[in-house]
């Protein structure tokens, strides 16, 4: 089994018989059944991933233990960490409201990042409270 030594955190599932398995040892795929590494992008294949969300459009979003988040729309990959304003870099948990607002938990509070916010500079209405 490939996780025996991994800690598992969480699992979205991405279409039929496709999952998105956040672990301690960075992501991986499961398609009918066989294992494969996501992505091949440095801070994905090594990142400590404990919370995974899919939005509505298919944006994916992965909260990392000491990273931030990281925001997928297709092949672009944004992040943003606490030098762009999130108030920790340890995201525990994403979830989204019907706006498109989406709310990251940390150590250190909850930060709302809102759609006009996900931008080339990250800051601008990046609120933490």
């Amino acid at each position: 089994m490939l996780f025996r030594s991994y800690f598992v955190y969480d699992l979205i599932a991405l279409a039929e018989e496709r999952f998105l398995v956040g672990t301690s040892h960075g992501m991986f795929l499961l398609v009918e059944g066989q294992w494969q590494p996501y992505s091949e992008r440095e801070e994905l294949i090594n990142g400590y991933f404990l919370d995974l969300h899919r939005m509505p459009d298919g944006t994916l979003l992965f909260g990392t233990s000491d990273a931030g988040v990281f925001i997928q729309r297709g092949d672009q990959l944004e992040h943003i960490d606490k030098e762009r304003g999130l108030s920790d870099n340890s995201v525990l948990g994403i979830t989204a409201d019907e706006s498109g607002r989406i709310y990251l938990t940390t150590n250190k509070g909850v930060n709302v990042l809102s759609r006009e916010a996900r931008s080339e500079e990250h800051t601008s209405e990046l609120q933490s409270h």
